[in-house]
């Protein structure tokens, strides 16, 4: 389990570190939180190990606004809780102290508690985000305590509204809370200032929580206008088509004009120098008659070939439609986008296993699929298709020789090694969805360290190429001497609970102990919010090696606790 595991439990090694010496008579345990929280429970856990007669141990928490101390007995088979009510306290430092009073040669010891104090959970809403002048601002605030449960609001707490200029409008205090919620409306006037606005509510050291809005002379549209593009399209034919539909709120068709512009999307080129040039690419602009409510607009960019920002891949392109209704005059802007793809042909690997590596001699089969860049099929049976594997080799740029680890310069003749670049082609037609399968058997390639050697695949039909994967041969692993894991000889240890074995609410769960030496007993505690909420000693008769531990977490549990189990021997 991950939780709040570091506070808790760097207090019990801080304790059993000073408790070692203490082995004439016995052994004590006090678990507790590391930090102590405003009004808040604090809960010590207290055991004593290995004594023969009951021990009185006083547990006290000492500090600036808050000191109080608790005697507890405690006998050898069992663990007491002790609870200590925390008013609200001021910051500075507080200490722990645990002390025996009649056993364990009276020690006392103490260790030093974190300081926090805990914040109300404060939550603003409004109904909109977008206001006109003389609108109705609803609004509410959400006070939650540290459970997330309904809270209260801090006596000093003070609830505005600032305008665009950040003038306070209005403002109110002595908010009334009811189930941990505040609302509340407020009317903005006919001639307010413009701009952002913004709900503040703030305490003096507690919290200062804002929510942004806009208020602003808007007018809700008469029509609605929506524009639909050919989703990829290729430079080298570069016909495309845009549809552009307008319609009034109630549905009527509208009339009038629209104006489309494409433009290519932003490209920064981090190669080239900062005093070259680099042309700005054309807006291809359109208009058309709305007729019905729909205007279809035929384009080609054929024209941007020269701008598109790689030769590689696809270019990302802008559309903007403005429609102008006919009677008013009124335009509305709308935009969609398309994909312009420097060449007419996709070719990729089927399956990325079959094209990424290969074993020398033998063969095997490779899928290629061809289809126009917009997705669509080929069905050209007739022309071959041809798939050509090219040697590579090449040096590795992050590989360091070994010779050079120790740091010792050191000169070498060895000639750096120089491949035969061969090559491998293999011809195929296609299916009538696209499809081709070429049997292909590859020579073998010499390995060299901090080099990569491998085949690059190409695909070429008619008059275009498509760079399709790099294939790697397959080498038996190498044989690696790994040392021999040793087990320890003692272990003590609570199995993990995985992310998919999460523990549920009201439902019993185990917690499995395993041990190298049989078990006489068990001390566990269960952590969660930072406190300790459950605690427990188990007598073991049988003395097992592997004990599981039952606890049913309830909603104190959420959304996530910890539990430490521990034993001490007679040794």
């Amino acid at each position: 389990m991950t939780c709040q595991r570091s506070s808790t439990l760097c207090l019990l090694l801080a304790f059993m570190q000073i408790f070692a010496c203490c082995r004439a008579e016995g052994k004590y345990t006090v678990i507790a939180p590391g930090t102590i929280h405003s009004n808040d429970k604090y809960t010590a856990a207290v055991a004593v190990h290995n004594v023969a007669e009951p021990c009185q141990i006083k547990v006290g928490i000492t500090g600036p606004s808050f000191n109080e101390s608790k005697t507890v007995e405690v006998k050898g088979s069992e663990i007491k809780e002790v609870d200590f009510a925390v008013p609200t306290l001021v910051e500075g430092k507080y200490n722990l102290t645990a002390e025996g009073l009649n056993c364990l040669e009276n020690f006392k010891n103490t260790t030093k508690l974190d300081f926090a104090k805990f914040e109300t959970y404060v939550r603003l809403q409004t109904d909109k985000g977008l206001y006109k002048p003389g609108d109705v601002i609803n609004y509410r605030v959400l006070f939650l305590d540290k459970d997330l449960r309904p809270g209260k609001a801090e006596p000093d707490t003070v609830l505005w509204f600032e305008d665009g200029k950040r003038n306070r409008i209005k403002e109110l205090k002595n908010l009334e809370v009811v189930k941990g919620v505040h609302t509340g409306h407020f009317q903005i006037s006919e001639f307010p200032v413009m701009g952002n606005w913004r709900l503040v509510v703030s305490s003096k050291g507690h919290y200062d929580r804002a929510v942004y809005f806009e208020v602003q002379k808007y007018v809700l549209p008469k029509y609605v206008v929506k524009a639909e593009a050919t989703e990829s399209v290729s430079v080298k034919d570069g016909d495309m088509q845009v549809v552009v539909r307008a319609n009034y709120t109630y549905g009527k068709p509208l009339n009038g004009k629209t104006t489309v512009i494409l433009t290519l999307g932003s490209y920064y080129d981090f190669g080239r120098s900062m005093d070259d040039e680099k042309k700005q690419p054309p807006s291809i602009i359109r208009t058309a008659d709305m007729i019905q409510g729909k205007a279809k607009i035929d384009m080609n960019v054929k024209q941007l070939e020269a701008y598109l920002h790689s030769k590689e891949y696809s270019t990302y392109a802008t559309i903007v439609a403005t429609v102008e209704e006919e009677f008013t005059g009124v335009k509305i802007n709308t935009t969609a986008s398309t994909q312009i793809y420097p060449y007419r042909y996709a070719m990729h690997c089927v399956h990325y296993y079959e094209c990424n590596s290969f074993e020398a001699d033998k063969e095997k089969e490779v899928m290629i699929q061809l289809t126009y860049v917009d997705g669509s099929h080929l069905k050209d049976t007739k022309t071959p298709v041809e798939l050509v594997y090219t040697e590579v080799l090449e040096k590795n740029s992050w590989h360091q020789p070994r010779h050079m680890d120790s740091g010792e310069e050191v000169t070498t003749t060895l000639m750096p090694p120089v491949g035969e670049n061969r090559t491998f082609s293999f011809k195929g037609f296609m299916n009538e969805t696209g499809f081709v399968t070429f049997k292909v058997k590859l020579s073998d390639l010499k390995e060299y360290e901090g080099y990569s050697h491998y085949y690059n695949i190409e695909a070429l039909y008619r008059d275009e190429k498509r760079d399709v994967n790099n294939a790697y041969q397959y080498r038996e692993p190498k044989k690696v001497d790994t040392p021999e894991e040793k087990l320890p000889k003692d272990w003590f240890k609570l199995e993990d609970r995985y992310y998919n074995d999460r523990p549920k609410l009201f439902h019993e769960e185990h917690f499995t102990v395993n041990s190298s030496k049989p078990l006489a007993y068990l001390d566990y505690n269960v952590v969660a919010r930072g406190n300790i909420i459950k605690s427990g000693h188990i007598d073991l008769p049988n003395k097992p090696m592997v004990h599981n531990i039952s606890f049913t977490p309830d909603l104190v549990c959420s959304p996530r606790f910890s539990v430490y189990v521990y034993y001490v021997d007679a040794e």
